[in-house]
């Protein structure tokens, strides 16, 4: 009997309310991020919350109440998300990069315009042959991110020379979580507690999972510069969202990921987002194509972020259907062997210096009141408001709300983790790395959010 792959994914009505739904929690974040970078602090607070407010109502479409939402609605909405992102790529290059130096300004809204020029067209012209519009886009994308690196060779954030110096020690043959780093904020700063500074030196090491020393030393032995490899996960992710089952949703996908706001802010700051867009994109590109590896780059994804542990109930959305014991713990046994082979090497090397450096020290960070969160804007006096657990509680009761009614494939995965993340980062400390992330999980449900209607990432399989 010939077998028929029968998906999750609905009816076209849910696909369009999705895409809709998609589109304007991915608009209302990169509002926030706009209000933000402005000042408009609490405005950007609430539009913030009210893109996770979006994200809740994915769990609640059933049955035929969406068709009172045209079909097309939500593709109306692409031309205006599109223009948006394109025109914050613009507007809102890095920080520390010396635009106001003659000829960088012009060189950049160059480099941007072409980005967004090939970027618009790709999305809106799903007919042309992506084996043209993917590698332009990519091209033109790296040669902008690789120009903001250039122009920015020592942004003033602690991250940067913390990745350098490790991936130094590193090619020395010494443990990068076992060394300390120099304040380079010096004493009395907001931003570093005193108890974690001792002699104008840190007392923890590399404070960031090995996924990122895997990422940037290539890149810094080739270039000096960890960076570019950074900026190479960020093409990566966007080439294997733009190749997933539904072309069309998979080039949005990419459109969307590239053109995130602030994301040249993001590379230019060398923040650790990069290398799990590589592993998402990769994920959804896998699960869109029925293989059993996609359990690998997710785990990977997962395993790189301290903050990842609030997502684990997700993990029920996309083991495989239908649900037996013997395939979900294959799944969870390769998951847990990827995440071994991660942390492990280094662990076993020095586990008291290693927990420190990646547990302990996360755990003794100060409020910050400049974040982009409610516990910093209900804080006074220097005080948070709420201790840091109470938003890990909220947000794996949010994970385990989608994980129980969620959409059990990737596109249920993918927002529910944004869901997770948001609800975690309003409640502590958000930064624009931060919720540059949940953008890019946003963008890559749109990849998934049509196409497992026929071909699941987990199929349940039936005989006609």
């Amino acid at each position: 009997m010939e077998q028929a792959i029968v998906g999750r994914g609905g009816s076209a009505e849910r696909t369009s309310v999705r895409t809709l739904i998609t589109l304007a929690t991915y608009s209302s974040l990169g509002g926030a991020l706009a209000l933000w970078a402005i000042g408009q602090g609490w405005a950007a607070l609430w539009l913030a919350t009210l893109s996770l407010a979006s994200l809740f109502t994915l769990p609640l479409l059933r049955g035929s109440a969406s068709r009172t939402i045209p079909i097309a609605t939500g593709y109306l909405v692409l031309p205006i998300v599109v223009v948006f992102a394109a025109v914050m790529v613009v507007t809102s290059p890095g920080i520390y990069v010396a635009m106001a130096t003659p000829g960088n300004r012009e060189q950049f809204s160059a480099l941007a315009a072409a980005v967004g020029a090939i970027a618009i067209v790709s999305a809106l012209l799903p007919r042309l042959p992506q084996w043209a519009t993917v590698p332009l886009l990519l091209l033109t994308m790296g040669v902008a991110g690789g120009w903001i690196i250039w122009r920015s060779p020592d942004p003033q954030i602690d991250l940067f020379s913390h990745h350098q110096l490790s991936c130094e020690a590193v090619l020395n043959g010494q443990n990068p979580y076992a060394m300390t780093f120099p304040d380079i904020y010096g004493p009395g700063s907001p931003y570093t507690n005193a108890e974690m500074v001792r002699n104008g030196r840190t007392t923890y090491g590399f404070a960031y999972p090995p996924t990122m020393l895997y990422v940037s030393l290539p890149s810094y032995l080739l270039f000096g510069d960890y960076r570019y490899g950074y900026l190479a996960c960020l093409l990566i992710g966007a080439g294997f969202l733009s190749q997933c089952a539904s072309r069309w949703h998979g080039m949005v996908a990419a459109v969307l990921l590239l053109l995130a706001p602030r994301m040249f802010h993001v590379l230019e700051s060398g923040w650790t987002e990069m290398p799990l867009f590589a592993a998402l994109g990769i994920f959804v590109y896998l699960s869109s194509r029925n293989s059993r590896w996609a359990v690998i780059p997710l785990a990977a994804m997962l395993a790189s972020k301290q903050y990842m542990v609030a997502a684990a109930p997700l993990l029920l959305l996309v083991l495989p259907r239908p649900l037996e014991l013997r395939s979900s713990v294959r799944f969870l046994a390769l998951a847990g062997l990827t995440a071994l082979a991660i942390h492990g090497p280094w662990f076993a090397i020095d586990p008291e210096a290693y927990f420190h450096s990646l547990v302990r020290a996360h755990t003794m960070t100060v409020f910050r009141a400049d974040s982009m969160s409610w516990m910093s804007a209900l804080g006074r006096n220097g005080e948070a408001p709420w201790p840091n657990n109470v938003g890990l509680v909220v947000s794996i009761l949010v994970a385990l709300i989608f994980a129980k009614w969620g959409r059990p494939d990737v596109f249920g995965f993918c927002t529910g983790l944004a869901a997770t993340l948001l609800a975690f980062f309003l409640l502590t400390r958000g930064f624009t790395n931060y919720f540059v992330m949940a953008i890019g999980l946003v963008a890559a449900a749109m990849a998934v959010v049509g196409p497992l209607a026929k071909r699941a990432p987990h199929p349940v399989v039936q005989n006609e």
